[in-house]
């Protein structure tokens, strides 16, 4: 999972105002749009399966808007099963590779 630091390094502006990712920009406001997008999609999981790879820790949203922490244990986000009660899509809200809460 892609850290906040690491996004934005790949979304930078270079010299001609466009994204260093190959993103032509206009705006100062276009481009933070973009990083914003960008960085929704890196950390939005489409599938249980992807679910199943975060790591202990994991805190996420799901597809019904509720907020999860993934636990120890086979498949499961605090008390529930994955698949059961959690939809996908699911936006990763912070993962232990982020740091410090």
């Amino acid at each position: 999972m892609i850290t906040l630091d690491v996004h934005l390094i790949q979304h930078e502006r270079d010299a001609d105002g466009d994204c260093v990712c190959g993103a032509t920009m206009f705006s100062t406001e276009e481009h933070a749009e973009h990083v914003a997008d960008t960085w929704r999609e890196a950390r939005t999981v489409q599938t249980v399966e992807e679910l199943d790879a975060l790591p202990v820790g994991t805190i996420l949203r799901c597809g019904y808007g509720r907020v999860w922490e993934k636990l120890a244990g086979h498949r499961r986000f605090s008390g529930m099963e994955v698949g059961k009660d959690l939809g996908v899509p699911a936006l990763v809200v912070w993962t232990p590779e982020d740091g410090a809460a």
